[in-house]
């Protein structure tokens, strides 16, 4: 497999040498595409490659994206982006796979990192699931001015190697301008309207945000693949708004959608716990949540703790107020197996052996601590 690393930047001095350094031995090429640098961007790619290209922004992410495609000449497309990178665990997993596809394979899928988690020691907090590389023959284009993505099909292959994104940052005020015009034109599509309620949502829109999730669902977004996602906000800018039956009604209207998803699962679980204080009815929606298996849906944001700390850190505290203190601790473990460092977890561990103790139940807690 030979592959042409197509990237567009556009003033990315402080994290492109950084991108470049990690992945420039594993690619056959490297094509940037500049859209508009006035710092060292151009500089420091050219101590990689010689194919540096200038293309004038056009308020067009995809046709940035298709320009530095057109420009490869390798089998196989990969795009990154200049605040990513490809770590050194992963960097053997690349070389793996690189090894061993062969030209069968119209697309390769990895996983992206998107958020790291300094307490979790660098375990990914978000992952999500990309088209990450692609045949240059199949001729695949970039679609949607902003947001884009590749309208792949063919056979996929599902790479372990992951691709880490390493810093956070808000929209530019740029991107917001563009995604709010597309949004408020006659006809604009489910995506967009699905991410500019996103968002509005980020900037702390609340009202404005929840009419624009409200016109997505009316305009069929419960049929769609980011219905889940819209789903998990909305409840959450209703339950701000204080607006408890709407967010329950939002929920329970999309569960088919949704129910497969523990992130999904707890936010029920948490409404039952917190606002309507049914412990036996939000333990059903944590043990539910437990059970779900980690979703492999592609472009569609996983937060990790969702499958492995909460749902086991909430059982054992509602089996505490339910006395079921041996299932308490059990959950409390798995949580721990997660997040050994969680003060909130281990508090709850102490608890739980303080009841113990004081109820005489000490050849169970000898039993228990065993495990831990």
């Amino acid at each position: 497999m030979e592959i042409s690393l197509c990237m567009i930047v556009k003033n990315e001095e402080s994290v492109l040498g950084n991108c470049l350094s990690f992945v420039c031995d594993l690619v056959d090429e490297i094509i940037i595409v500049d859209t508009g640098s006035t710092d060292a961007t151009r500089e420091i790619a050219s101590r990689y490659t010689d194919k540096i290209f200038l293309f004038e922004w056009v308020d067009d992410f995809s046709a940035a994206r298709n320009y530095s495609f057109s420009r490869a000449s390798k089998d196989y497309c990969m795009w990154l982006d200049a605040d990513d990178i490809i770590t050194e665990e992963n960097r053997t997993l690349f070389m793996d796979m690189k090894r061993t596809v062969g030209p069968e394979y119209d697309v390769v899928i990895m996983p992206y990192h998107y958020r790291t988690d300094a307490n979790l020691k660098g375990k990914p907090a978000i992952t999500l699931m990309r088209e990450r590389i692609v045949r240059r023959s199949a001729g695949f284009n970039w679609e949607n001015q902003i947001h884009e993505y590749l309208d792949i099909k063919g056979k996929a292959y599902i790479c372990k190697a992951a691709v880490t994104h390493t810093r956070k940052h808000n929209s530019s005020d740029r991107n917001y301008a563009l995604i709010e015009r597309l949004a408020k034109k006659e006809g604009a599509d489910l995506r967009i309207i699905y991410y500019y309620a996103g968002e509005l949502c980020c900037r702390g829109f609340t009202d404005e945000a929840i009419s624009q999730f409200e016109k997505f669902f009316g305009f069929g977004g419960g049929s769609s693949t980011y219905c889940y996602d819209a789903c998990f906000m909305l409840h959450k800018l209703y339950l701000d708004k204080k607006q408890y039956d709407k967010a329950l009604k939002i929920s329970l209207e999309h569960i088919e959608a949704c129910i497969g998803r523990s992130e999904f699962c707890c936010q029920i679980g948490f409404f039952y716990a917190k606002i309507m204080k049914d412990t036996s009815e939000a333990v059903y929606w944590f043990e539910l949540a437990a059970k779900r298996p980690y979703p492999d849906a592609l472009n569609s944001p996983v937060e990790e703790i969702y499958y492995y700390l909460i749902p086991y850190r909430e059982l054992g505290r509602l089996y505490m107020v339910q006395e079921r203190y041996e299932e308490a601790l059990e959950c409390l473990n798995k949580a721990l197996a997660f997040d050994g460092n969680n003060r909130e977890v281990h508090g709850l561990i102490e608890k739980v052996y303080t009841v113990l103790f004081c109820e005489g139940k000490k050849n169970i807690v000898n039993s228990m601590l065993k495990k831990i």
